[in-house]
């Protein structure tokens, strides 16, 4: 049992190193012939590799600061008033 359990795991490890490098064999992508319309599916098409990281939304970003001004503001008013143990 031991040694199939062996024999798949040196299977497992060969088609993911073989993945691995079909995966660094493709060609980078041109970044600027993709254009805010771009049509991903001919780059891929044409064997580029894409990374897609979306952006935050506006309204995202917007209630982020928002968080991070309420927050600051809480501890402003935490530190202005002393507690009777920290007064003494």
């Amino acid at each position: 049992v031991a040694d199939a359990v062996l024999a798949a795991q040196q299977e497992r490890q060969a088609q993911l190193d073989e993945e691995i490098e079909q995966a660094e064999a493709m060609p980078p992508v041109d970044e600027t012939a993709l254009g805010s319309d771009a049509d991903y599916t001919a780059a891929l098409a044409a064997g580029e590799a894409l990374v897609f990281e979306p952006e935050p939304e506006e309204d995202e970003e917007e209630e982020r600061r928002a968080r991070a001004r309420r927050a600051a503001e809480a501890a402003e008013e935490g530190s202005e008033y002393e507690t009777p143990s920290e007064a003494e």
